[in-house]
């Protein structure tokens, strides 16, 4: 039975002799080499087996794993996310579609941006129009070929929108798949265009296949990084999905030379419609498990373990190389656009100065690692001071904590990916220079960041309007065919009590968007319960606390907003969750990270902990937004909620026609035969 794996060790690749050891400041205990073994629960495991096969290769499920149970957050004061995969889903090849021909290997070059001092008219409003096919097509990523979506037959992470703070984006959107899709713009705020944020179900209809849709909007006083994804099912999985860059020259970071993207995601051999089938079938998934990726990836490059599956086309990828010149300053727009994992992000030898994230500039904060969750963006400046050389990129995706000991992995399964940093003009394919890591590493607490002084901070309001208890957990109900999340509110009554709202599994619906309705019928809208909906008043100041009972960390992320991020941690009691302001300028962001569910340290037990985050919102924002868990699979199970916000000033919204008129073709497309 090998044993655990730390944050350091994934970061750095160290084996077990050579781990480092941190401190764990908020339990007062220390993880490192020491092994911490405990019994697995409540099931036994799955793994992989390749069958011979004159046309594909199966994955056979031998025995199942209820990986909810082995999660747990050994770092939830730091951030760092740690994911536990152990079994593997029956594949179900999707045959080879002759018409889909293989899109172009990922560059090993930077995408190319429209860096600040090389523009002229960078402050000058103007309109982005672009016109994009969705496309499926065969990939080799990290060495397999498998199905997958991108825009007009390239990859979705080469789809780059690259705009400018006051930029009128018109995106004529044209399906070319066999399935609906839709198209989200993670981050954007989409004020006074609600019905361009995307989620099908809550702003829009799902767009038919052979049909169009334009997203018009204006990008307000938005900067920085953020990313597009598709919101239908879990289609983002197949890569559809890449970044969205807003420049502004006003932007309050450090000066630098040059500025660079970095995509994380996990990556998935199987198709996500076929994921999808067994992940929401209490059949084939009776414990809710979500599906493992296979490998990693850096800007589309990653490197699973052919040696593995000898025998099955496989070609080992080299690593991604980005080329930067000595002895300037270049900023990395580090994102995680993925699906499941969080990543331990470092350069060897590199310190990482933060000085963005989530699109909210901070005060520069130098680190020596950053952790992303999922959907997660960070800035970062970093200086190329050494004497010139290849340097190891590091990316890696927690499987294993210093409470659970992983017996198996799935066959090839890789949960590190590494990229080239080089020095121009250092040959690129040189040995990177190895490099003894700090012994006390710097990992990114993001509650300790805090945002630029010139940007609006703390509302004014001494405490909150409005404070909901946000709790959640994973179950299957009598009429239920399959796990899902049921989420349950309260909301703080003045004498301090907590009253109900309800309990449901979120669930959107398929024809008639939340935001349609409320637009259409205004007060006299009553929401199914599914839509799982509070209504909030203009400009109420709004704290939701969030109870994670789960022994997996939640990145939550909430649409039409970001927000303030007052407290996280683990306690074993809500009085005890920290309400009041933990800073005078705390830090702002669209994705909170809320701690797994800890063992007791008495017990080993889950049921006395939790893990909690506190965030606050002004509901300046007429829509209905949602709010939910950004791994997919988890939205797809119901982890969400939906904020109506003014229901009296969304009447007034402006309503596309294309927003009938994609909802007709949907319907059409449902009359013949098809399903959503």
């Amino acid at each position: 039975m090998p044993t655990s794996v730390s944050p350091v060790e994934l970061a750095t690749g160290l084996g077990s002799d050579e781990t480092l050891l941190i401190e764990d400041k908020d339990v007062s205990r220390k993880t490192g080499v020491q092994e911490k073994k405990e019994k697995l629960r409540g099931g036994e495991r799955y793994w992989r087996v390749y069958e011979d096969s004159e046309t594909e290769w199966a994955e056979v499920p031998r025995r199942s794993l209820p990986l909810k149970k082995l999660l747990a957050a050994a770092f939830a004061c730091v951030g760092v996310a740690v994911f536990v995969g152990l079994f593997c889903l029956a594949q179900r090849q999707e045959a080879d579609d002759d018409s889909h021909e293989e899109a172009e290997p990922a560059s090993s070059h930077s995408v190319p941006l429209n860096h600040p001092s090389s523009s002229t008219a960078l402050n000058t409003p103007k309109n982005v129009e672009l016109f994009w096919t969705a496309t499926a097509q065969r990939v080799n990523f990290d060495g397999v070929t498998v199905h997958s979506y991108g825009i007009n037959g390239g990859n979705g992470h080469d789809a780059v929108i690259d705009a400018n703070t006051g930029d009128r984006i018109i995106l004529h959107f044209t399906n070319n798949l066999t399935v609906p899709t839709a198209l989200h713009f993670h981050g954007l705020s989409q004020n006074s265009s609600g019905f361009m944020d995307g989620p099908t179900g809550v702003t829009q209809c799902p767009i038919a296949p052979g049909r169009s849709y334009i997203y018009n909007f204006t990008i307000d006083d938005q900067v920085g990084s953020f990313f597009w994804h598709a919101h239908y099912g879990l289609q983002s999985i197949d890569g559809l999905r890449g970044p969205f860059i807003i420049h502004d020259t006003n932007e309050n970071v450090p000066k630098y030379d040059t500025e660079h993207l970095i995509q994380l995601s996990d990556w998935y051999h199987e198709p996500s419609q076929s994921l999808s089938d067994w992940y929401l079938s209490s059949k084939t998934n009776p414990d809710g498990n979500e599906p493992v990726f296979q490998s990693g990836l850096i800007n589309g490059i990653g490197q699973f373990n052919c040696t593995a599956i000898p025998g099955r086309p496989c070609t080992q990828k080299t690593p991604y190389v980005l080329t930067i010149a000595p002895k300037t300053a270049s900023r990395l727009r580090v994102m995680n656009t993925g699906t499941f994992a969080a990543f331990l992000f470092s350069i060897d030898g590199h310190e990482l100065t933060v000085v963005e994230v989530d699109g909210v500039t901070v005060e520069p904060y130098v680190v020596d690692m950053i952790s992303l969750n999922v959907a997660q963006r960070y800035s970062v400046i970093v200086r190329t001071n050494r004497a010139p050389s290849n340097f190891q990129i590091r990316a890696s995706m927690y499987h294993g904590d210093t409470w659970t000991s992983m017996p198996e992995m799935p066959i090839g399964f890789n949960p590190h990916v590494t990229a080239i940093l080089n020095y121009s003009p250092i040959d690129p394919a040189e040995k990177p220079l190895r490099v003894t890591p700090p012994p006390h590493p710097r990992i990114l607490d993001d509650t300790n960041l805090s945002p630029t002084p010139s940007l609006v901070q703390f509302p004014a309001q001494p405490s909150a309007d409005v404070t909901v208890l946000y709790e959640f957990n994973f179950e299957t109900r009598a009429t239920d065919l399959y796990q899902k999340a049921y989420n349950t509110l309260h909301t703080l009554s003045t004498n301090n009590t907590w009253t109900p709202l309800f309990t449901s599994s979120f669930q959107a619906p398929k024809m008639e968007p939340l935001l349609v309705s409320a637009h259409d019928l205004g007060h006299g809208w009553n929401p199914d319960p599914a839509a799982s909906t509070i209504f909030l008043a203009r400009n109420q100041v709004v704290d939701v606390m969030i109870r994670n009972n789960d022994p997996g960390e939640h990145p939550f992320h909430i649409h039409g907003h970001d927000f303030w991020i007052l407290s996280t941690g683990v306690t074993n009691s809500v009085s005890k969750i920290p309400r009041a302001l933990s800073s005078l300028n705390p830090v702002r962001r669209d994705v909170v990270t809320v701690a797994a569910c800890p063992h007791d340290l008495v017990t080993s037990a889950y049921d006395v902990w939790f893990g909690y985050a506190v965030i606050r919102f002004v509901a300046n924002n007429p829509g209905v937004w949602l709010m939910h868990c950004h791994i997919t699979f988890h939205l797809e199970a119901g982890l969400g909620i939906t904020f109506v916000e003014s229901i009296y000033d969304i009447q007034q919204l402006e309503k596309p026609g294309a927003v009938a008129q994609t909802c007709g073709e949907a319907q059409q497309w449902l009359n013949e035969g098809n399903v959503l």
